[in-house]
């Protein structure tokens, strides 16, 4: 607002409160408007303010309401956007999975018709006999080291990662995952698949070198990534992560050991004992680390040890090995080993364990009970009558309240933690 006397230019500092209320831009023009009107009181002010009619106050109310519902309506419209682009990001992400699990269908199928293929060339008319056989025969022709949950009244789901030197066809046993058991063929590349829940027999031709299991296959699970396998190829150690799709990764090449006992503790398997390349029992113990995918050798073993039994505790790794007296404590942190017991030296061994209790069985039918106070006190608690005439296979599995292991004669057997008795599950015919 100017001064109302034309001539200034100056902005209103102050007005009169009088009838007519006029603005002045300094007290001299004030001065001269109280000279010039005499007829009633003057009062300045430096603060002026129109007048506001009821029109305008209620056009100023409908303008905020009006702002209000355009506000409330920007909400709206933004959660509504919101809202419309979230669903068509799960469709999005939908659409993409059924694309996957299509590819990965077909990929599947793919596979295993060219494995079918290549299988019925190589051999089909026994091929066509045994896949034609009711899956308890079937197992039976393989020679194989599990039974359907029908007949034995329990689910196998962990049966274990088991080894064996058999004539008879078979050369590992080993758990793939909840609902699948998986084994290698004496000196083939073929990998038979059991369903435990279809009770279907299947083969996969992997791509693995040659005879790599011709000397023996130590195999390893290794949580979250597969089977850690290593055999004895001519000249080499070779290893590799057998993964649940069947692919290979290959990993680093090791010394040329077969039949050797893995043990996984934190990010390294540990392996011990078995054969050296001529075939015969040794000394030797190396490690490998899974994160930096390298080799290493630990201390030698303290006498020549062939298919070792091993169970990890708190204190390190226990061995027993084939026909030896000696049961060890291997110390991880300072690479050595310590004689905890004597046990019969012309009987085969297998350790097992459940929680934080720990068994040995012989095969002349004792069983031994650690007290967990001492790794050196072992307890007599049971003894078997019906002996276990073959080598136990020095790998085992726990299901519920029981280990289940396997010997040389394909006779599967039960002990059960809680009442202490070895039972005998299967006998092969």
């Amino acid at each position: 607002m100017k001064c109302w006397r034309p001539c200034c230019q100056n902005e209103v500092k102050v007005f009169c409160k009088c009838v007519n209320p006029v603005a002045f831009s300094c007290a001299k023009h004030f001065i001269e408007h109280i000279d010039l009107d005499s007829t009633h009181t003057h009062q300045p002010s430096t603060l002026y303010k129109e007048p506001v009619s009821s029109t305008k106050i209620g056009l100023i109310n409908e303008l905020k309401r009006s702002s209000a519902e355009l506000t409330n309506f920007k909400i709206e419209l933004i959660e509504k956007v919101t809202n419309k682009i979230q669903i068509l990001q799960n469709l999005l992400s939908k659409a993409l999975k059924v694309i996957e699990e299509v590819s990965s269908n077909q990929k599947m199928i793919s596979e295993k018709l060219e494995s079918i293929e290549l299988i019925s060339k190589c051999n089909p008319d026994p091929y066509e006999e045994l896949l034609s056989l009711p899956v308890d025969k079937a197992l039976r022709n393989l020679k194989s080291f599990t039974y359907s949950a029908k007949h034995l009244n329990f689910t196998v789901e962990d049966v274990l990662a088991a080894k064996c030197d058999l004539n008879l066809g078979i050369r590992v046993i080993s758990k793939w995952d909840s609902k699948e058991i998986v084994f290698f063929k004496s000196q083939t590349k073929i990998l038979s698949i059991i369903d435990l829940q279809s009770f279907t027999l299947t083969e996969k031709l992997l791509p693995v070198e040659d005879n790599v299991y011709s000397a023996g296959i130590s195999m390893c699970r290794v949580p979250g990534r597969g089977l850690f396998c290593y055999g004895n190829h001519p000249g080499k150690g070779t290893a590799f992560i057998l993964h649940s799709d069947y692919s290979i990764e290959k990993l680093e090449s090791g010394p040329p050991y077969g039949n050797m006992s893995p043990a996984l503790y934190e990010d390294s398997i540990y392996l011990f004992g078995g054969w050296d390349s001529t075939g015969l029992p040794f000394n030797k113990a190396i490690k490998y680390n899974l994160q930096n995918n390298n080799w290493s050798a630990l201390s030698d073993l303290k006498e020549d040890l062939s298919f070792v039994s091993n169970i990890v505790t708190n204190e390190g790794i226990l061995l027993v090995g084939y026909q030896s007296a000696k049961l060890y404590r291997y110390d991880i942190e300072s690479d050595s080993y310590f004689e905890l017991a004597s046990f019969a030296a012309s009987t085969w061994k297998i350790l097992c364990n459940s929680s934080n209790r720990s068994f040995l069985i012989e095969s002349s039918g004792n069983i031994y009970e650690n007290n967990p106070k001492c790794l050196s006190n072992w307890i007599a608690i049971q003894k078997f009558t019906d002996q276990i005439s073959r080598a136990p296979l020095t790998y085992y599995a726990t299901y519920e309240d029981s280990a289940y292991f396997l010997d040389e004669a394909c006779n599967f057997f039960r002990f059960n933690f809680n009442s202490l008795t070895l039972s005998k599950v299967i006998t092969h015919k």
